[in-house]
């Protein structure tokens, strides 16, 4: 039973949520669908943990756990958001206004985000595989795989749209 009374932080959780915010936002602003809230995820993350663990400081990685919860939370994120066009299209509204589903970068959305994890830890962060596949909860080959389905998938949508612009 939860309690009513929100948890007291003592000042070592209270300093690690600060260390920790910053990369996690980062990281989430990488993996979250384009038009989502980076923050949201990151705030998402840690109540969960918060609510599932009795002290952050009882994780042996804290900043994995994060991460692999903000991984988890994006999937979750893409597979609404799949439903969600599914059922508009199959109430045969294409002209329905989805204006506000836009895409800043809609060929983030055919990557997983799984593989923007890891392309983002690895391309912008410069995290070896092995501390990816760590953080993720995967194998290191896992991590390598992902990295480069999620390059062949960005390759293939952008040459294609070389290709139709000078068509």
């Amino acid at each position: 039973m939860r309690s009513k009374h929100p948890k007291k932080f003592d000042e070592r959780e209270r300093q690690l949520i600060e260390e920790l915010y910053p990369s996690l936002r980062r990281f989430a602003s990488a993996v979250r669908l384009p038009g989502e809230d980076g923050n949201d995820l990151v705030q998402e993350a840690f109540l969960r943990t918060i609510r599932s663990r009795d002290s952050l400081m009882a994780l042996d990685n804290p900043g994995a756990y994060l991460r692999r919860t903000i991984v988890n939370l994006a999937r979750d994120q893409q597979r609404s958001e799949a439903r969600r066009r599914t059922a508009w299209s199959k109430m045969g509204s294409p002209s329905q206004d989805l204006s506000h589903y836009t895409w800043e970068l809609e060929e983030l959305r055919l990557v997983s985000p799984k593989s923007r994890a890891v392309l983002y830890l690895r391309i912008i962060e410069g995290w070896p595989y092995a501390d990816i596949g760590e953080m993720l909860g995967c194998s290191q080959i896992s991590a390598r795989v992902a990295a480069s389905r999620g390059k062949r998938q960005l390759e293939a949508v952008l040459s294609k749209e070389v290709r139709d612009a000078t068509a």
